[in-house]
């Protein structure tokens, strides 16, 4: 997903539809939605049970994406969802989290990030002094355990350190010129703030 950029486009209207479940995990119309499926007609219904691979929506995003995300000051509504949904539509097959990709494919993480992507961030985005705090945000999450002769931790990380993915998915939209989708309660939340 991560190597090319208009690969992500496709994506957009999955993850548009699992923020909306997202959002409707605890109403008591979540009940109905998961039983009926019509939310995600073409992924199987396993995702609709509130868990993927095992692990509790809304623990993975009240727990590891919106820590992750607000220690490095780029959390919010839409990127909690946007980073909860890419680590669903990207890492979730048949009841599994994947923490690598399937196959021969050099993707890692539960976002699927591949090796190339994510030190292209390290090389090129971040090495801007303007990101200078975001970097060492990034290194402290990451932690020293393995990193390169620079410090830079390496794309392995992204397999055992959630809270590192999740802090490199959002990095990873953040090099994307277009906003991120809005999910069902951000368009409500958003428009009662402007009127």
């Amino acid at each position: 997903m991560f190597a090319v950029h208009k690969s992500i486009v496709p994506i957009y209207d999955t993850i548009a539809r699992i923020n909306l479940f997202l959002s409707l995990t605890d109403t008591p119309i979540a009940a109905r939605v998961m039983r009926g499926g019509f939310l995600f007609p073409n992924i199987e219904r396993n995702i609709m049970s509130k868990t993927t691979g095992r692990i509790y929506i809304p623990h993975l995003k009240q727990h590891v994406v919106t820590p992750a995300l607000n220690y490095l000051e780029l959390g919010g509504a839409r990127a909690i969802n946007m980073v909860t949904g890419t680590f669903l539509a990207e890492g979730y097959t048949a009841g599994y989290t994947y923490l690598k990709q399937l196959g021969n494919g050099p993707a890692l993480g539960p976002e699927q990030m591949e090796p190339a992507t994510h030190n292209d961030i390290w090389k090129i985005f971040l090495s801007s002094t303007k990101r200078a705090a975001l970097e060492a945000r990034l290194r402290n999450i990451a932690g020293s355990f393995s990193t390169d002769g620079n410090g830079i931790p390496k794309p392995e990380v992204l397999t055992g350190n959630l809270f590192y993915a999740a802090a490199m998915c959002r990095v990873f939209y953040l090099r994307i010129p277009e906003a991120l989708p809005f999910g069902a309660t951000s368009k409500k939340k958003e428009r009662k703030i402007e009127n």
